[in-house]
């Protein structure tokens, strides 16, 4: 499944997310729909669900982070759900255990930094929102 965007001349987009179509001429684009071969994809489906933006958010703002000071900074989740997502950040290489003052923490990797510059669009994002949200 391909699925047609109209893009903004001015966007450009790495071609191992889309393919040009200029078939027509047009601005269309082509994007794999298949999270397999989209890097797109495959990025919603490493971080997405309920709480590995906000583990990912809370490395990234503050550093390595104990486990007990994790779970106080992430309000509502639980024991057993923080656990679940750490393991699958580590599996996917984005945290690691790191020793602080001789105590394990959670730290973000390299490739786990790289998300500083999406969850700044993120940010930007979330402003224009609460702006759109509230009139005043």
């Amino acid at each position: 499944m391909i699925l047609l965007l109209r893009m903004n001349n001015s966007v450009d987009f790495n071609d191992d997310l889309v393919s040009r179509s200029p078939a027509d001429g047009s601005t269309h684009r082509e994007v794999r729909a298949d999270a397999a071969t989209c890097p797109l994809g495959l990025a919603i489906n490493t971080i997405g669900g309920r709480w590995k933006l906000h583990i990912l958010r809370s490395l990234l703002l503050v550093g390595p982070l104990r486990y007990n000071a994790l779970l106080s900074a992430i309000v509502g989740i639980s024991p057993k759900e923080l656990t679940r997502n750490l393991r699958e950040l580590e599996a996917a290489r984005l945290i690691e255990r790191v020793a602080v003052e001789g105590q394990s923490a959670y730290g973000l990797t390299a490739l786990g930094q790289e998300i500083e510059g999406p969850f700044r669009a993120l940010g930007i994002f979330g402003t224009a929102l609460a702006r759109r949200r509230d009139p005043f």
